[in-house]
């Protein structure tokens, strides 16, 4: 899934996250150069890394979960690295049984 420039400047001048005059500039510029317009308004210090994927995420009706302040349990992390080892010749959801 993407979200296209048309989206994204549509979503943030109806929010109002972005000033429309810095917004409808670098959108031109976006399409002009057939550029992404996400990482462009990164760029100019428009938006952060977070408020960004924030929108993204809004947009394409998926939930924003931050996990940033949440710790994963030792066991949890080493177990979803094993669970894709190349060589694991067992799935995380087949009690223990081999795959055929």
């Amino acid at each position: 899934m993407r979200v296209t420039n048309e989206q994204l400047k549509l979503f943030l001048a109806d929010s109002n996250l972005i000033p429309p005059a810095p917004l409808d500039k670098i959108f031109i510029e976006a399409e002009q150069g057939k550029r992404e317009l996400g990482p462009m308004l990164l760029e100019a210090g428009l938006i952060d890394e977070s408020g960004l994927q924030k929108v993204y995420a809004y947009v394409l009706g998926i939930p924003f979960v931050d996990l940033t302040k949440e710790t994963i349990p030792l066991d949890i992390y080493c177990r979803s690295f094993r669970s894709r080892s190349p060589g694991n010749t067992t799935s995380s959801h087949s009690n223990g049984r081999a795959r055929t």
